[in-house]
């Protein structure tokens, strides 16, 4: 733009620039994006008073937006003196809107198309007369209908004709293909919360034609929605195809001829009818409650709503039988849900008192008592559910939180369903906020050993001891916001930058001792920066030099060898960093090469080997808008960025001169990325994002990264700063809701396979777990303590996916097998210095499943040809064949292979649905057991023998959980009905060694505990166990029972410790903080008295 407007200096016309959608500067952009870009328009538009403005700017917005202008003083200016309204669009207008774009393509709109449109559109009726309608709706309308037009045409050189509009069913037809277009687009869980997010949106009426469109807050919304991701997907296809309409605070079905002429929709409306009545009725009621809080003095007597506006016992009843069954599309928000509540309290605690003065007439002193008993019993059964309820609702917005709630509820009642939520936890982040908070935003974190430094704009820098319960140790009090820190790698010296003022030339850098960080002292007098607002700092590995990038973009270079008297090096760096804070600026871990983001989204690179003749190096293009945050690898030739195109990109820098990407960008599941960290084993990057959250991904594999569960939510606000800590085990965030945020990672959660996990086995003494990867390896773990597992040793590597591994009875020798043909034997003796045993089996084809006899004497190997083939291992580094290879379908891949617990019989399952039994009490004449289990009706993936070997488990693609009685294998039947609870295709099913437990994984992503006690009667233990993102293929228990390990697509293995004992322990040393008294007020109970659960 300066370059355009330089060359037209002195030009007899001046540049028109008009931007349109203005009001997507607030609802698209970055405060500092935004703020730029207008800083930009002004300069173009303002005249020096000596030459005319090199531009006229015009800007066009929608008249709802105009309170979004205040606070930014060129746009206040524009609106008070240069504001022009424009009205509704005229019939004239239209009707020019529609026939004008096609002039201008050479093409004609036949007069008696646009009558159609407009006619459909409800702005003419059928005699040429206006109705007087018009609406914001009405131009998305008529684009969708004349897009459609246009592309079903038949002539293509001819006009847009009538009959074209016709043959794509009119108004009606045109949003029906170009809703179902969007809806194709959508996976299924955004189809759910699309078909959810519409109905929200449904005003319903007396009947049918009386329905209207009933705008709503999107942050509600977004809070009351059961899968808060994929609503805000759909979300934006359906804004995209103009669908919805969407403004900064607000969301509407753009047109109400959506609701009628969608089939979909329409049918959606009339099925749930009913139930959306009853949460329409409800929503408002609860509304009008919640905005009758009585003034703060008030609420000493209550909670300040109206007691009197709560339902009485008809509107009750029916209320609630009609919310015990509301589906998934219909059921009540959060706030009708609390409504309900404290309806139901409220009666309850009046049905009381009315028996209580019953009582009194009766036998007043015996039945008083009674009578306080079930008031309390009442009361505490509502507050059990209401709490149960909100940490249902907070799981997707703050897990901590609602971690602690679950923990609450389940001091109340320990049912099976709590039981599993808590253990859920176990693999989750947990967080709790720093006891300290700052009063402004929090720019930078920064952890070093056992000190942990945070920046904010409310002029401090707080230091803190790392501990389980971190303290405050200092507080550093600057004379403005602080913009950057960084500390020097033997920790000692901490250095800010603070602006002073609004002075652009005002900004200081100060070096400060921290050896003793409760007693920090400044070191020298603070110097002047020198180029102006200081946006990020970086310091040497070697503690050396130091990186000041300043807000004209540019980058000075300090020699800090001698804190108290910093020199600068050499001429500032040009660059194009005016909107980074905090973070951004990097130097490798060898500290030869000095990263700088750029708000064109590149990143310059510089030699600073030597630091006072820097050299520059080939920029990279780090994407298609501002890039704000980089960071290093400290142990991989690997640099990780990302910026306000919400896409993270991984960079090979093993060659400083020629770095490449490695990896397919990655769009992160937030907004603008604003910084990124690497965890110090290098398998683990977390980028924090503007819209609150913070994502972790699995780069084990830079050029595949994958995610590592859910974002973490629990900030209010975006999260600019991110840091790990030196053993990996802690996150720190810090964030524009004031606060720095300790999460404690999971240990259990192992990341390590660069692809998919595709079996785990425990050792028989459970020291060690081997999990076998479709990146052609298996890992070993040491599970001693198995809540803190460690690598065991480097990767095993042999060639083709591991598809199956297996200990044998001493835990010395270790089969591996899968796509490579081949099976190999690894001595483990020495976990940590694992060597393969002679030569690889060969086989004809794929490996599907193996095992080894309890004895330890026989190995057993399904292969891709239906067969299944013995050798014995008395001489494990040659084993030999024993006898003829066992046949089941010729060409099916044998994917399971389980001996019973006494060895004497084989069960092999795979590609043919069935199971085969075998007799292998003699292995060199094994054979089959009677015809084959033959119930599945699709693949069968895993099969596991119960601890006695009377019983049988197989799970298969058929979305099942069978068990069979094997008690006499000649004579095997199934036990009772499948077991199915997962909705997928079941993956993994492993017995537990006391008999008691059946787990099953899926592609649902769950993990199922059964209580097989009874196997003819097996039940679900709680609810199905979510921490998985992908299918589950495999699950193993430790021999002890106690941990559950769990492993799939995801590329991770998450450990669960069944003792739900060892979650409250973790829950109570991570998130303690959370549920303090006003926590305990809004998400328990005002009438219990604060008992935090982990008092």
């Amino acid at each position: 733009m300066a370059s355009y407007t330089a060359d037209r200096a002195g030009a007899a016309a001046r540049l028109i620039l008009i931007v349109d959608q203005f009001e997507e500067v607030f609802t698209l952009a970055e405060e500092s994006e935004r703020q730029t870009f207008i800083d930009v328009l002004q300069a173009i538009s303002d005249a020096d008073g000596t030459t005319p403005a090199p531009a006229v700017v015009v800007l066009g917005m929608r008249a709802d937006f105009s309170q979004n202008c205040f606070g930014y003083p060129p746009l206040e200016d524009a609106l008070q003196h240069r504001q022009r309204l424009l009205p509704a669009m005229t019939i004239p207008q239209l009707t020019e809107a529609i026939e004008r774009p096609a002039e201008a393509a050479g093409v004609k709109v036949e007069p008696a198309l646009v009558q159609l449109l407009l006619q459909d559109a409800g702005l003419v009726n059928a005699d040429g007369s206006t109705t007087g309608r018009s609406d914001a709706g009405t131009l998305p309308l008529l684009s969708h209908a004349l897009r459609i037009t246009w592309d079903k045409r038949r002539n293509q050189r001819g006009p847009v004709t009538a009959q074209a509009y016709l043959d794509v069913g009119r108004l009606r037809g045109a949003v029906e293909q170009t809703a179902d277009g969007a809806w194709n687009e959508l996976t299924e869980p955004q189809q759910a919360a699309g078909l959810w997010i519409l109905l929200n949106l449904v005003h319903i009426g007396a009947d049918p034609s009386r329905d209207t469109r009933n705008p709503r807050e999107w942050r509600e919304l977004l809070d009351n929605a059961a899968n808060r991701a994929a609503a805000e997907q759909a979300r934006d296809v359906f804004v995209r195809e103009r669908l919805l309409t969407a403004d900064t605070d607000t969301v509407q079905i753009t047109h109400e001829t959506l609701m009628r002429s969608w089939p979909r929709l329409a049918n959606a409306i009339n099925k749930h009818r009913d139930g959306l009545v009853w949460r329409q009725r409800l929503d408002e009621a609860a509304t009008a409650w919640e905005q009758s809080r009585s003034p703060r003095w008030w609420r000493r007597f209550g909670d300040g709503r109206d007691p009197e506006l709560l339902w009485r016992s008809a509107n009750l009843d029916a209320a609630n039988e009609w919310a015990a069954q509301a589906s998934e599309l219909d059921h009540p928000s959060a706030l009708g849900q609390q409504f309900l509540r404290r309806c139901t309290r409220k009666r309850t605690a009046a049905s009381a008192a009315i028996g209580v003065v019953i009582s009194v007439l009766l036998v007043l002193s015996t039945l008083l008592g009674i009578a306080t008993v079930q008031t309390k019993t009442a009361l505490a059964t509502s507050t059990f559910t209401q709490v149960v309820a909100e940490a249902d609702r907070l799981r997707v917005t703050d897990t901590s939180l609602a971690a602690q709630l679950y923990l609450t509820a389940y001091r109340m009642q320990p049912t099976p369903a709590l039981y599993t939520s808590l253990l859920e936890t176990e693999n989750e982040p947990l967080s709790q906020p720093l006891p300290v908070r700052h009063t402004s935003i929090v720019r930078t974190v920064v952890v070093n050993g056992t000190t942990l430094a945070s920046a904010a704009d409310d002029g401090t820098v707080q230091l803190w001891a790392m501990s389980s319960r971190p303290t405050l140790a200092s507080r550093i009090t600057e004379s403005g916001p602080v913009t950057g820190i960084a500390i020097t790698p033997d920790g000692t010296t901490l250095v800010s930058a603070q602006d002073n003022g609004t002075d652009s030339a005002a900004a200081t850098i100060q070096m400060w001792k921290i050896a003793d960080p409760a007693h920090p002292a400044a070191m020298g007098a603070a110097i002047p920066a020198g180029i102006g607002h200081v946006r990020g700092l970086a310091i040497s590995p070697d503690g050396k030099t130091l990186a000041s990038v300043g807000g004209d973009g540019a980058t000075g270079l300090w020699n800090v060898t001698d804190p108290a008297h910093l020199v600068p090096l050499g001429a500032r760096l040009p660059g194009t960093a005016r909107m980074l804070y905090g973070t951004g600026v990097t130097f490798s871990p060898d500290g030869n090469t000095l990263a700088i983001p750029g708000d064109d989204g590149t990143i310059r690179l510089w030699n600073v080997t030597d630091p006072a003749t820097p050299v520059s190096l080939a920029p990279l293009q780090g994407g298609s808008r501002v890039t704000y945050a980089i960071a290093y690898s400290t142990n991989r030739k690997i640099m990780v960025t990302g910026g306000g195109d919400t896409v993270m990109r991984i960079w090979d820098v093993t060659d400083p001169t020629r770095v490449a990407l490695l990896n397919q960008p990655v769009t992160t599941p937030g907004a603008s990325i604003l910084s990124i960290a690497v965890s110090p084993d290098g398998t683990t990057v977390a980028a924090a994002t503007a819209d609150n959250t913070v994502s972790l991904w699995n780069i084990t594999d830079p050029a595949h990264p994958v995610p590592l569960g859910v974002p973490l939510t629990g900030h209010g606000r975006g999260v600019g700063a991110v840091a790990f800590s030196p053993d990996g085990q802690t996150l720190v965030t810090g964030s524009a809701d004031s606060t720095v945020r300790l999460w404690a990672l999971p240990p259990t959660r192992l990341v390590g396979p660069q692809g998919n996990v595709t079996a785990v086995a425990f050792s028989h003494n459970g020291r060690i777990l081997a999990v076998a990867g479709a990146d052609n390896s298996v890992r070993l773990w040491d599970t001693t303590a198995p809540t803190t597992p460690v690598a065991a040793g480097p990767a095993l590597r042999q060639d083709g996916f591991v598809n199956a591994v297996a200990f044998n009875r001493d835990d010395t020798i270790l089969a591996s097998g899968g796509y490579g043909k081949a099976v190999r034997l690894w001595n483990v003796t020495d976990p940590k210095r694992a060597s393969q045993l002679g030569t690889d089996l060969g086989f004809p084809g794929e490996v599907g499943g193996l095992a080894i006899s309890p004895d330890g004497q026989i190995l057993a190997v399904g292969c891709a040809d239906g067969t299944i083939r013995l050798f014995t291992l008395t001489d494990p580094a040659h084993p030999q064949p024993l006898g003829a290879s066992l046949a089941s379908t010729p060409n099916k891949l044998v994917g399971t292979v389980r001996f019973s617990p006494d060895g004497k019989v084989l069960a092999t399952a795979g590609a043919d649905h069935q199971i085969w039994l075998w007799d292998t009490s003699d292995p060199t004449r094994a054979h089959s057991l009677g015809p084959p289990l033959a119930r599945h009706t699709d693949k069968i993936y895993q099969l596991t023998f119960s601890p006695d070997g009377k019983t049988l488990g197989s799970v298969g693609a058929d979305h099942t959980a069978r068990l069979w009685n094997v008690a006499d294998p000649a004579r095997a039947d199934e036990i009772g009905p499948p077991l199915q609870q997962q909705t997928n295709a079941v993956g993994g099913v492993s017995y537990s060694p006391d008999g008691k437990t059946l787990a099953t994984g899926s592609d649902d992503k769950t993990v199922v505990l059964w209580n097989v006690t009874d196997p003819t009667h097996g039940t679900t233990v709680g609810h199905p166990i979510t921490g998985h993102i992908n299918f589950i293929y495999t699950v193993g228990f430790s021999p002890d029972s106690e941990t559950l390990a769990s492993g799939g697509r995801d590329h991770t293995v998450l450990l669960w410790q069944l003792n739900v004992d060892r979650a409250i322990q973790r829950i109570c040393q991570s998130t303690a903080a959370d549920l303090n008294t006003d926590a305990w007020n809004t998400y328990v109970s005002r009438d219990v008295d604060y008992n935090p659960p982990c008092t």
